[in-house]
């Protein structure tokens, strides 16, 4: 979705979501793209993370959106 020359890309799913569960993961997935999106945009992008409803998890990123003239 392009909203106010930015693109939003969302991604839900339906599962227990964090901490439901005991993990073994490492954490640094989320950690390396918040990295990468501060390098290519700096504070011009973001990723959100919230509870989808009834269940799951919501992650959205925003990064600046410009049609190439």
């Amino acid at each position: 979705e392009i909203l106010q020359n930015r693109l939003s890309v969302t991604v839900r799913d339906d599962g227990l979501g964090f901490g439901a569960v005991a993990s073994n993961g490492t954490g640094l997935g989320l950690q390396n793209i918040r990295e990468r999106l501060k390098l290519i945009y700096k504070d011009k992008a973001q990723i959100i993370i919230s509870p989808n409803q009834p269940s799951g998890v919501c992650v959205t990123i925003e990064i600046p959106y410009e049609i190439a003239k």
